[in-house]
């Protein structure tokens, strides 16, 4: 398995992900489906937070796997970079829809991961790799357990794909 990460700028040159995917997204996704991240606060899930407004939080769309029928060719692609990532996988969509976008701090993650940036711009720091701005069309690799920050700078959009242990789904 691939464990340094990086960066293929420019990788996608359509928009797989828009403003208007977002909205649907917002008005139609599951709400159990869905996380909310505030500045200084910790994650909330939405359905256990039904009073409150969803647009003064960065959302996180999990499940989103079947969203785009472009997820499922970029999975594809995904394996042929890296033939012995897990076949179970999935898309969660970050957005920092506003002016107070915010995202995780430092951390790491249990799953692979692919990163493509959509809409809008966001630091990408991951210790002893890269410190670098990443736009629309970009594609980062992070593999699990390295420790990294992707901080908006404005509105965004992204889409992760972690890719799963067996184990880890059942």
């Amino acid at each position: 398995m691939l464990n340094k990460p990086f960066i293929k700028k420019g990788f996608v040159n359509q928009t797989i992900l828009n403003w208007d995917d977002f909205e649907n997204l917002k008005n139609n996704h599951p709400k159990e489906e869905v996380e909310l991240l505030q500045s200084n606060g910790p994650k909330m899930r939405y359905y256990e937070n039904l009073d409150i407004n969803i647009n003064d939080y960065s959302i996180i769309f999990t499940g989103c796997r079947d969203f785009k029928k472009e997820f499922h060719t970029l999975h594809k692609f995904f394996k042929l970079l890296i033939p012995n990532l897990p076949d179970i996988w999935d898309a969660h969509i970050y957005s920092g829809h506003n002016d107070n976008a915010t995202s995780f701090k430092m951390h790491f993650d249990a799953q692979d991961n692919f990163l493509i940036q959509c809409q809008g711009k966001a630091r990408l720091y991951v210790p002893n790799y890269f410190d670098t701005i990443v736009e629309p069309g970009d594609l980062s690799w992070i593999p699990k357990y390295v420790p990294h920050v992707m901080v908006p700078i404005g509105r965004r959009l992204s889409v992760s794909f972690p890719h799963f242990e067996l184990k880890e789904k059942i």
